[in-house]
């Protein structure tokens, strides 16, 4: 049996808004999420956009 589902989704700059949604309707608590500035970090680090810096660049884990 399953027991995870680990789906990708692109939501085209809602991704966060979309995420809680999510959660609050399988009544699950968002473990993580990542934005591209704080998943761009060190020495080898690119320059973004500003209105990049606060788009999810991994979809938020869940917890049921």
């Amino acid at each position: 049996m399953i027991k995870n589902i680990f789906p990708y989704l692109n939501f085209e700059g809602q991704s966060k808004e979309a995420a809680h949604f999510y959660a609050e309707v399988l009544g699950a608590e968002i473990l993580s999420m990542t934005t591209f500035a704080e998943g761009n970090s060190g020495p080898e680090a690119f320059p973004l956009p500003d209105g990049a810096k606060n788009l999810i660049v991994n979809y938020p884990r869940l917890k049921s």
